[in-house]
């Protein structure tokens, strides 16, 4: 089993970023996540990154195994839809679940966050090992 990491997120070259809400709770884990924000990066190499920050209020530090398969079902729900809108396509999708809304790129202690990254081609989401 792949473990997370928590988030030491650094900001890069913001391109939009929106705010919604959206709850679900049709993922893997049965948490309800809201989706609170999105984020368009373009990274120094020129790749597209697509950040989409969620939030599980009742998710604990001690949740990383039970929300471990809700990474690549919120890929494949929220950022493959995305990526068929997206002129020019995004190269990458990371998805962040925290327990808690908080600044991106900002570390607080008091946020229990994990996030995994996936590399978005041919209509599929690839998992990346870090």
């Amino acid at each position: 089993m792949r473990s997370l990491a928590l988030i030491a997120a650094v900001p890069m070259l913001m391109q939009s970023c929106e705010t919604e809400v959206e709850t679900t709770s049709d993922i893997p884990s049965g948490l309800n996540h809201s989706l609170f924000e999105t984020l368009d990066d373009v990274m120094p190499d020129g790749k597209r990154v697509m950040r989409l920050r969620y939030v599980a209020e009742d998710m604990t530090a001690e949740d990383h195994q039970k929300v471990a398969d809700d990474f690549a079902a919120l890929c494949v729900r929220d950022a493959l839809p995305r990526q068929a809108e997206a002129q020019p396509p995004f190269d990458q999708a990371v998805i962040s679940l925290a327990n808690k809304k908080s600044e991106f790129g900002v570390f607080n202690p008091d946020v229990t966050q994990y996030f995994e990254a996936f590399t978005l081609e041919n209509d599929t989401c690839i998992w990346e090992a870090f």
